[in-house]
């Protein structure tokens, strides 16, 4: 026997699914993110450091990029913080699929209210604790006397 997901309920359940399936396609889409710089930096690595043990590659424009893209991937990442977001992100999915189950399976203090109340609770934490974007580097100074 298959096991099919329900139609919602009410209405909060209802946005309840959405936000789920949002929250999961951010933290997959963080998480894809998150690899695929991770592989470009790897690759170029691995690219321009054979190429110049074999001489292949000519210095000039296409070897300097080549180059760069390992610390590119890196200031990327720490800038962006793929991997910060893909875990904020599948916290809240699982937090909000965690009501929705609480939700589906009746349990008591479960009426549309209280879910709306307990999501709005959820949002407000996890508003606390939304990874923002990295710190640029900055170069030092020097402060006078």
């Amino acid at each position: 026997m298959s096991a099919t997901p329900r139609p919602p309920h009410n209405e909060t359940e209802g946005g309840l699914c959405r936000a789920v399936r949002h929250y999961k396609w951010l933290a997959r889409f963080n998480n894809w993110l998150l690899w695929f710089v991770y592989f470009v930096a790897i690759a170029a690595s691995v690219f321009s450091t054979l190429a110049a043990a074999t001489s292949r590659l000519q210095p000039g424009v296409l070897g300097a990029v080549i180059a760069a893209l390992p610390g590119a991937a890196v200031l990327l990442n720490n800038t962006f913080r793929f991997d910060a977001h893909w875990l904020w992100h599948r916290e809240k999915r699982a937090r909000l699929e965690a009501l929705l189950r609480l939700s589906r399976a009746g349990a008591p203090s479960t009426s549309a209210a209280e879910v709306a109340e307990s999501w709005n609770r959820i949002e407000l934490e996890m508003e606390h604790t939304r990874p923002g974007l990295g710190k640029l580097p900055t170069p030092p100074t020097t402060e006078s006397p």
